[in-house]
């Protein structure tokens, strides 16, 4: 069992660097450092938010399915922890979106008025990187509104839904719903078949995980680069298709190969990081700006730009830097009262379960 447990850490880790890498190459190419030969090494290793899910499904499963656990437990194990996280960087992303918007050459120009609204709708619609946690806490308490259906019923629902979405989201719904729908609503739609995976097969992914050897991972990383390749020569419904083929078999060959890795005795170090990749996850995105931001102003970029491995450099100090400050900020304050920006105090994980006092009348 512990072995499985550190292949899940291992996985996480994977899966977080994989999101440090994914949006350093973004604020590089924000900046003019893009790099095409880049944006296809991260086309070709990116699977971050299917592995996520389905590693989150598979540590929340028994949370979400036995019922012994209350509601209101399962409320106060699963739910507000995250709830409380989701909550407190709000205004994290507020911030650094303000000051990329200023000192940067952003995309679109900056709207205070649509970014108070993001804040405003946070509940219903996630704001920037943040949607993975709304994703989790959504799909959680569906999956145990609905632990009493049948695993098929929600394949058969979940599988069609992602294999539309992934390829086809902002055709079958009108682009102007599908963007204000946001990244939440997109994601959610396109991955919670990985989720109802993570969460509902867990006796077949510990099987699998017992059974994983070499020749199994090589092929999965032959099939996942394979349909990847294929993409741009078959049509539009098997592109669909070999989406979420290369989405499936990548998430898990990452999963396997952490496992194997487990096996051999290494990876002790990706499997400490992984167990605590929260701090990683909510900073990296702030860390990046500011970076950016003062390679801009000291002229850093300017210079990087006549050399051949300036955008290489750019974004190995993005990632460098987007896994060491958070992790240093999180270690200085894992022992103070700052640590609630982390972790959810206790009376907050406690309100679910807080019984109501009846006062005599």
């Amino acid at each position: 069992m512990q072995t499985r447990l550190d292949s899940l850490d291992i996985a996480r880790a994977f899966a977080n660097l994989q999101v440090v890498f994914e949006h350093a190459v973004l604020w590089a190419g924000v900046v003019g450092l893009g790099s095409p030969a880049l944006v296809t090494v991260e086309w070709h290793v990116v699977v971050v938010a299917a592995i996520f899910l389905m590693i989150t499904g598979f540590v929340s499963a028994r949370a979400i399915q036995d019922p012994t656990i209350g509601f209101r437990r399962f409320v106060a194990k699963r739910v507000m922890p995250i709830a409380w996280v989701y909550l407190v960087w709000q205004l994290s992303v507020f911030v650094y979106r303000a000051v990329a918007a200023a000192f940067l050459p952003v995309e679109r120009p900056y709207d205070l008025v649509q970014e108070l609204g993001r804040v405003a709708t946070f509940l219903v619609r996630p704001n920037g990187e943040l949607w993975y946690l709304w994703v989790i806490l959504v799909a959680s308490v569906a999956l145990r509104l609905l632990r009493n259906v049948r695993t098929g019923w929600l394949l058969a629902v979940a599988v069609p839904l992602s294999v539309v979405t992934l390829s086809f989201g902002s055709v079958v719904v009108p682009v102007a719903v599908w963007e204000a729908a946001g990244l939440g609503w997109q994601r959610l739609l396109s991955y919670a078949v990985f989720f109802v995976v993570g969460v509902r097969l867990v006796p077949a992914w510990a099987a699998a995980l017992e059974r994983c050897r070499w020749p199994a991972v090589a092929v999965l990383g032959v099939v996942w680069q394979g349909a990847l390749l294929a993409l741009p020569l078959v049509g539009v419904t098997a592109g669909a298709v070999l989406r979420f083929l290369a989405v499936s078999a990548g998430a898990a060959f990452w999963v396997a190969l952490a496992q194997l890795l487990v096996r051999r005795g290494l990876g002790r170090r990706l499997a400490r990081f992984g167990r605590d990749v929260l701090p990683v996850y909510l900073l990296h995105m702030p860390v990046m700006v500011f970076t950016s931001v003062a390679a801009s102003a000291t002229g850093l970029v300017e210079r990087a730009a006549g050399t051949a491995w300036g955008p290489l450099v750019l974004v190995v100090a993005l990632v460098a830097l987007g896994v060491v400050v958070p992790t240093a900020v999180h270690r200085a304050v894992r022992m103070t009262r700052a640590d609630i920006l982390f972790s959810a105090p206790s009376w907050w994980r406690a309100l679910p379960e807080a019984r109501r006092v009846v006062r005599p009348t």
